[in-house]
């Protein structure tokens, strides 16, 4: 099984200020048909911040940038579906993770969020 997901990617230099023909959303196939250890997470939230316009993105390439996703699929039992992560996948409706706790700049490419409760909303 495989669901279409959204990508977007930086489709030109930027000549001042971004606008929409700089970018480009383009459509891929995630498989569900998972390894051992992968997860597959859908975006809630994506990060969008002016070092972005700066940072060495090649024309074609994903937008950097984290999210804050669900884990929409698993293979991973320490990454249940459900569990809601913060990670720097870019700028992706659906992310296939064949290692989520692979090192990042940051630590863990993939990192729970504490359950917050209902009183204080996931995007904080």
């Amino acid at each position: 099984m495989a669901q279409t997901g959204k990508k977007w990617i930086k489709a030109k230099e930027f000549d001042g200020m971004p606008k929409p023909s700089d970018f480009k959303c383009v459509e891929e196939q995630i498989s569900f048909n998972l390894k051992p250890g992968e997860i597959v997470v859908e975006a809630v939230y994506l990060t969008v911040d002016p070092y972005m316009r700066a940072a060495p993105i090649p024309e074609g390439e994903t937008m950097v940038g984290e999210q804050i996703a669900r884990v929409k699929v698993s293979n991973n039992p320490a990454f249940p579906e459900g569990t809601m992560v913060l990670s720097n996948l870019g700028w992706r409706s659906l992310t296939l993770v064949p290692d989520p706790e692979a090192p990042s700049r940051f630590g863990p490419l993939v990192r729970k969020l504490p359950n917050f409760g209902a009183d204080i909303p996931i995007s904080l």
